[in-house]
């Protein structure tokens, strides 16, 4: 059995769907779920510094990497 595998969709630079999958080929098998494949990345990262998608994170292209939007800090 295969590892399940954590992908994320962006729309607009933005993560708004996270999964999980067997494998790519699952959610380009399964265009009913997942809709337009080219909006799904892989998001299972295995690398030090880099972190899991979420809602919400933008998804830096060239880093290859998703980055949590900025938080206001209270006074």
């Amino acid at each position: 059995m295969s590892e399940n595998r954590i992908f994320a969709k962006v729309v607009d630079g933005v993560v708004t769907q996270v999964a999980c999958a067997g494998s790519f080929e699952w959610i380009e098998a399964n265009p009913d779920r997942y809709g337009d494949v080219s909006l799904w990345h892989d998001a299972h990262f295995e690398t030090e510094g880099k972190k899991y998608a979420g809602i919400g994170d933008r998804y830096d292209a060239e880093l290859d990497e998703f980055v949590s939007p900025a938080t206001e800090v209270a006074e």
